[in-house]
C-alpha cells in the first residue's frame, strides 16, 4: 500500500518536483529534460514495485532458497535506486526502511 501511495504521490506532484529542479539546479534549464527524466524515474519505479512483488510472491509461493536469494537482492537494487532519487528530491525514508527490513528478512529466510 505504501509502494501505491507514494508512486501516486511522485506522478501527481511531478510538476511541482520539476519546477523545482529547475530552480535547483539551474544548469539543467531544460524542462522537458526533465519532464523525459522523471517520467523515467516513475516508470522505473512501477517497474521495480511488480518485480519486487512477482518475486516475493514467488519466494513464498516456492520457499527455494534460491528465490529468497533473488528477492534480497532485488531489495538491495531497490535501495540504491531509493539513495539515487535523492538526487530528484523524491527520498522517501519509510519506504527506504521497508525495502531494507524486506531484504534483512529475505536473507534471513535464504538460509533456513
Amino acid at each position: 500500500v505504501l509502494e501505491v501511495l507514494y508512486i501516486f504521490v511522485f506522478a501527481a506532484n511531478m510538476e511541482a518536483s520539476i519546477d523545482e529542479m529547475r530552480v535547483l539546479y539551474k544548469i539543467m534549464t531544460r524542462r522537458n529534460l526533465l519532464e523525459s527524466l522523471f517520467c523515467a524515474a516513475c516508470a522505473m519505479e512501477v517497474s521495480y514495485a511488480a518485480g519486487f512483488y512477482t518475486l516475493a510472491a514467488m519466494a513464498l509461493w516456492t520457499r527455494w532458497p534460491k528465490h529468497y536469494q533473488l528477492l534480497s537482492n532485488w531489495a538491495m537494487v531497490g535501495m540504491v535506486i531509493m539513495i539515487l532519487y535523492s538526487y530528484l528530491d523524491k527520498f522517501n525514508l519509510p519506504l527506504f526502511f521497508l525495502r531494507f527490513l524486506g531484504y534483512i528478512y529475505a536473507r534471513y529466510l535464504q538460509t533456513l
